[in-house]
């Protein structure tokens, strides 16, 4: 589940803050999420933030007022498949499409 990208005070600097933390259907397995924030327009690849269960990726980047911010990610979870015991194990992973917000 995504959150952000928004404006927060970090050690008194103004940042703008994404977090990615799995959902409720993935407690018992493992898990691991990783989120990225850049700027339109750039030249900078931006910053990226991983994080393991059950602690959400967070990232930070510098704030820019006006700017139009990047954010995307991605959250995987390992998993058991097949019908034999013990099942298959393998990871699953879901992309969060790139979505765009002007701070």
């Amino acid at each position: 589940m995504l959150e952000g990208p928004k404006v927060v005070s970090n050690s008194g600097v103004n940042q703008v803050m994404a977090s990615v933390h799995a959902g409720e259907c993935t407690l018992h397995a493992h898990t691991e999420a990783t989120v990225c924030l850049s700027i339109v327009g750039d030249e900078s690849a931006g910053q990226c933030g991983s994080g393991y269960d059950p602690t959400p990726a967070v990232v930070y980047y510098p704030y820019r007022p006006g700017a139009t911010y990047i954010v995307k990610g991605q959250g995987c979870a390992d998993v058991l498949e097949g019908s034999n015991s013990p099942g298959t194990p393998s990871t699953v992973c879901q992309s969060i499409a790139p979505s765009r917000v002007t701070l």
